[in-house]
């Protein structure tokens, strides 16, 4: 079954609480502008293929652009109302409680140069402020997936096939197994993350303590 509209090339989802969001991109060389689908209530123009997806509360939408740019969107206004320059293309978004519930909190980025960016979301005047806090070049390849488990653990994994644990300042690398990389993460919430390879397979790993993958 089809809901929504089409994409040629789909690589971004995001879900809040009543609507979803999809973005993606051409495979045409010279098309380089995007549009992000938000469904069920508007349609943002953006002038780059959009790569990552992640919702702060259902009224504004977090948007990793192919220029390295992350945009906030006023979804039902159908505008941008923060911008912030990463310096390399954004390939993953995550963000805490407290900006999943549109209030101020964390959001960590994946670049594809390697980096893991922590970033700050303020509301000021109801009006929403994108901020860097700290920068952590891990690897040559791209941060391909993000997820925070429950305990205040971001998972990031890399296209070098490590898995980047940050918590606080504290960063570690484990190796889950698989090949082709890490596509996917996501945490269970009892200190053990699920990890997609690229190679098709399925991977099952600690966070906390020592790791051992299955």
């Amino acid at each position: 079954m089809k809901v929504g509209t089409w994409i040629e090339r789909l690589e971004a989802i995001a879900v809040g609480r009543e609507i979803v969001a999809v973005a993606g991109k051409r495979d045409a060389a010279a098309v380089f502008t995007s549009r992000v689908h938000v469904l069920p209530v508007s349609l943002l123009d953006a002038t780059c293929p959009v790569l990552a997806l992640a919702f702060a509360g259902d009224e504004l939408l977090l948007a990793g652009g192919d220029d390295g740019t992350l945009v906030a969107w006023d979804v039902t206004g159908k505008r941008k109302l923060a911008e912030l320059s990463l310096g390399s293309s954004i390939r993953a978004l995550a963000v805490d409680a407290a900006v999943a519930r549109g209030d101020a909190g964390t959001i960590v980025a994946g670049t594809a140069n390697g980096a893991i960016h922590v970033l700050s979301l303020a509301i000021k005047s109801g009006t929403p402020a994108l901020a860097s806090v700290t920068k952590h070049a891990v690897s040559d390849g791209p941060i391909q997936a993000i997820a925070l488990d429950p305990a205040g653990v971001w998972v990031c994994g890399g296209a070098d096939g490590q898995l980047r644990v940050l918590q606080g300042d504290k960063l570690r690398a484990v190796s889950p197994g698989g090949d082709g990389g890490i596509r996917a993460v996501a945490c269970v919430g009892d200190g053990r993350a699920v990890v997609g390879c690229g190679d098709g397979s399925v991977r099952l790993c600690f966070i906390v303590g020592d790791v051992e993958a299955h």
